[in-house]
């Protein structure tokens, strides 16, 4: 019995052995599973990454492939689905964050494309703001809001403004832009709107600084502004602008108004009662025979701010008194009365000597002087009017200022012993001079010696 016992206590202990023996193998064989799965999945997630980095948008289209791959094994590590989460997007409880993950990259990829597509849409609307300046200026055909269509704009020679006509506009009432493609509008051309009977209004922006001759000859039904026994076009801010003829002719005493800028050709032409004329500071051009054949006129009064004189504007004033210097009478005003030389003192002289305060040479001032030999005009002088020394026949020499800015028409015809012509500036300057129609015609200069080089004539 006892070994009986005994027998059957050695039986137990050797199945409660077997039996730990085999748990302990069981449990060795379960842990190295979950570590063969970690390291499938970090193997997969390792690889998986080139491949995301590689295409986001595959990457996100395998998601669902990953769904299913971590579905798998997160079935088979469900106590490791937190930390696989970390390690991998391949997790059932990060579907959801794998996909904001897989889908973020797009996403990023996306937002990037967006950042990309700003960027030009930034650049564009930088670009926008850039250019805006110039869109607010007319950079086309279009012009002021206003200004009537039609009219023909000419680019000057040197690109820096435009001059009008009429072109095909038909307007009664016609709007002269300020500025054209960008740049201003400064001049009225010659002959602009000759003879153009239908023209009752006419609109000049503060932008224009010179009318050329006839630009308003024959428009016989414009209406005008009246002031001072004169009579204007202008515009909203400047009625005044332009002083275009007298109420009549038989006026003894005028009143220009002080915004007025241009006197207009043929202005005050044989108004045989005026006295006295003062042109108030501001005007900037006298027009061609504006004062002429005015037989009473004795004193005239012209402000430094005159830049442009056209021929002819005293013709005519036989009572006129002038400023006398170097056989030269002059026109001019308190600070400088040698302002504009108007004339010889006589035919007969042998020589002349220009005042150095001279800006402006008159037409017809020397014509037909034969006895002068040489002429040096000094700086300071801008304008050589028309005919200034036709007939000089024995003028051989001629120096010429850089200030210089336009030669008259035939200016020098006739000067049949002329044969040097200085000009004390550069030969881009001399080509840049606005020179008349033959203001050269039968000279025998061939070239001018400018301090660069020569022209050839």
């Amino acid at each position: 019995m006892k070994n009986k016992k005994l027998l059957t206590w050695l039986l137990s202990c050797l199945c409660i052995g077997a039996l730990s023996f085999g748990a302990a193998c069981g449990g060795s064989g379960d842990d190295s599973s979950v570590s063969s799965s970690k390291e499938s999945v970090h193997s997969g997630t390792s690889s998986s990454t080139p491949d995301s980095d590689s295409s986001s948008d595959e990457a996100s289209s395998s998601t669902p492939d990953s769904d299913s791959s971590s579905d798998e094994v997160s079935s088979s590590t469900p106590d490791n689905d937190s930390s696989s989460d970390e390690v991998s997007s391949s997790t059932p409880d990060n579907d959801s964050s794998s996909d904001e993950v897989s889908s973020s990259t797009p996403d990023v990829d996306s937002s990037s494309d967006e950042v990309s597509s700003s960027t030009p849409d930034n650049d564009s609307s930088s670009s926008e703001e850039v250019s805006s300046p110039e869109d607010s200026s007319p950079v086309d055909d279009a012009l002021d809001e206003n200004a009537s269509e039609g009219l023909e704009y000419t680019l000057s020679s040197d690109g820096t403004y435009y001059s009008v006509t009429k072109g095909t506009c038909e307007d009664a009432e016609v709007v002269i832009a300020s500025k054209y493609k960008g740049l201003p509008v400064t001049t009225i051309a010659k002959k602009a709107f000759y003879n153009y009977s239908n023209l009752t209004k006419i609109i000049i922006p503060d932008s224009v600084t010179k009318i050329e001759r006839m630009a308003f000859s024959g428009c016989s039904n414009l209406s005008y502004n009246e002031y001072g026994n004169c009579k204007y076009l202008g515009n909203e801010n400047n009625l005044y602008l332009y002083l275009a003829g007298t109420s009549n002719l038989e006026i003894d005493t005028v009143e220009i108004h002080k915004d007025c800028k241009w006197i207009g050709e043929y202005a005050f032409q044989f108004c045989n009662n005026l006295t006295e004329i003062i042109l108030p500071d501001g005007v900037l051009g006298i027009g061609e025979l504006a004062f002429s054949y005015c037989e009473s006129l004795t004193k005239v009064i012209i402000p430094d701010s005159v830049t442009w004189v056209e021929s002819l504007v005293f013709s005519g004033c036989t009572n006129l008194s002038y400023k006398t210097y170097g056989n030269c009478q002059y026109l001019g005003n308190e600070n400088n009365p040698y302002l504009y030389l108007i004339q010889a003192s006589n035919k007969n002289i042998y020589a002349a000597e220009i005042h150095e305060n001279c800006k402006f040479i008159e037409g017809y001032a020397f014509y037909d002087c034969r006895s002068i030999m040489k002429m040096v005009i000094p700086e300071g002088v801008k304008s050589i009017g028309t005919n200034a020394f036709q007939g000089c026949t024995n003028l051989n020499a001629v120096v010429l200022p850089e200030s210089l800015t336009r030669i008259g028409n035939v200016a020098f015809h006739c000067c049949n012993s002329l044969t040097s012509i200085t000009f004390n500036g550069t030969m881009e300057q001399w080509n840049a001079i606005e020179k008349g129609s033959n203001w050269n015609l039968e000279i025998r200069a061939t070239q001018v010696v400018c301090c660069n080089g020569t022209v050839t004539l």
